[in-house]
């Protein structure tokens, strides 16, 4: 995994968080952990830095794993973010509760022995998931845009031909009509400009990303920054 990825661990308990810290980023040396003691510090910090997952632990003082795991969801930029219940808490009501709404949590790992593996497991699974997803979105949204563009190519293209067949018959047939030549003439130049504008757009497309638009309907956003 040649990706880095920032992950954040809140657990009240310093040795265990810092347990943690150090197995993740030995196990998987593109993970880079930060260690917070307090769930209210944690979150605060949150709101200012970006993190790609969260562990955290269940019974804590202050706020707790459930609240915090809450009001993250709450936060727009982070509602998606992965968040992993690592807790010694092990009743199927509290599992239950972590990994259904409005918490979603994409993982619950007992605390005890061997669990470390199991968390760092489940960890790389989840980026692993993520990652072929963003993936496969990137070629739908590659393939939809190989459809625009050729849509506006062949039509720009389809009128240069048509013109330029016109124009030449017109020319052989020695029918030259100055007004109607040059309407055409500007139809071909407007056709080829389209296709230059649109080739000078993908040669300096930034960001592409596919855009819901109600009823199941998409659009491709283009920008160019």
């Amino acid at each position: 995994m040649e990706k880095k990825f920032n992950i954040m661990i809140v657990d009240d308990e310093l040795s265990i968080g810092m347990y943690v810290k150090k197995s993740l980023e030995k196990n998987e040396p593109g993970f880079t952990v930060t260690h917070f003691t307090s769930s209210l510090d944690a979150y605060e910090k949150l709101k200012n830095n970006l993190y790609d997952l969260i562990i955290t632990d269940l019974k804590m003082p202050e706020m707790d794993g459930f609240a915090l795991a809450e009001k993250i969801r709450q936060l727009k930029e982070f509602e998606r973010i992965p968040i992993v219940i690592y807790s010694s808490v092990t009743e199927s009501k509290d599992r239950l509760k972590a990994l259904s709404a409005p918490i979603y949590a994409d993982g619950f790992i007992s605390k005890g022995e061997g669990s470390m593996d199991f968390l760092v497991h489940q960890i790389r699974s989840i980026f692993w998931r993520n990652e072929a997803k963003e993936m496969t979105e990137k070629v739908e949204v590659a393939q939809e845009l190989g459809k625009s563009m050729g849509h506006v190519a062949f039509q720009s293209l389809n009128a240069i031909l048509g013109y330029t067949e016109i124009l030449q018959k017109n020319i052989n047939d020695n029918k030259f009509d100055k007004d109607k030549f040059n309407r055409f003439l500007s139809t071909i130049k407007r056709s080829a400009t389209d296709i230059k504008t649109l080739v000078n757009n993908v040669k300096n497309l930034k960001t592409i990303e596919m855009v819901d638009i109600g009823e199941g309907d998409r659009i491709i956003k283009v920008m160019d920054k």
